[in-house]
């Protein structure tokens, strides 16, 4: 089931539900109901609910390996990620895990950048992540890239926010796994990012975003030119 199409049933239930009490609300007049109204709504509420709970019992056909390392995480359009920074061997890894949820391969372009100050329009001084990955179907992996912290925000927590695109150029196929993650917008282009601090800058409040806070190590370290770039693994593919 698509995010899409699951809002709208969930959205049908709630719809129901007050049709149902509203029916039901005016015992003193019941001839503003018709019968089947009353009987009927309840039916159709019972049998949505039913609907929803085997949606979300569903048990995934390939190993959530997202979840299980980050719990929650992000998603677009059937690619979900979660980013983190990670000291590996004395050195600062601005680190992207990623997992496609259906059995078709996906390309996917990721940017995660530091939120807005508050009450201010300039964002927090603070590394951010651009990669665009090829995840195979049903396939878990990792975007990397060294980076230097600056001193004003080590040890800090900064909010981050996230935005992906994702396509998949010969057909999504399967879903193989049925945990959503938090729904994010597309990347903006430079003209949406123009627009948007235009308005930040005009109302003096952060733009929003899907997003959350990232803890920034104490450690800053000198990036290689020749590394700056970054590597993308695939940990982990179907068997």
């Amino acid at each position: 089931m698509g995010q899409s199409f699951k809002a709208v049933v969930q959205l049908i239930w709630l719809v129901c539900v007050i049709v149902t009490f509203l029916a039901w609300g005016a015992p003193q007049h019941p001839q503003q109901f018709e019968w089947s109204l009353r009987i009927g709504d309840p039916i159709l509420v019972a049998a949505l609910s039913v609907f929803i709970l085997k949606v979300e019992a569903r048990k995934d056909l390939l190993p959530d390996l997202l979840r299980q390392q980050f719990g929650a995480s992000f998603e677009r359009d059937g690619l979900t990620f979660a980013a983190v920074f990670e000291t590996i061997d004395g050195q600062c890894w601005f680190s992207v895990y990623f997992q496609n949820r259906y059995l078709g391969a996906c390309r996917s372009e990721i940017l995660i950048r530091p939120g807005v100050k508050t009450l201010g329009v300039t964002r927090h001084d603070a590394p951010e992540m651009r990669v665009t990955i090829e995840c195979p179907g049903g396939g878990f992996g990792v975007a990397r890239r060294l980076c230097e912290i600056p001193e004003s925000a080590q040890g800090r927590k900064i909010r981050y926010d996230f935005w992906a695109t994702t396509a998949y150029p010969g057909g999504a196929g399967k879903l193989v796994r049925f945990r959503e993650g938090m729904r994010v917008g597309p990347v903006p282009s430079w003209i949406d990012t123009l627009a948007t601090g235009v308005v930040v800058a005009s109302l003096g409040i952060p733009g929003k975003a899907a997003g959350c806070e990232l803890l920034v190590p104490k450690l800053a370290t000198r990036v290689p030119t020749e590394r700056a770039e970054g590597i993308i693994q695939i940990l982990w593919t179907p068997p």
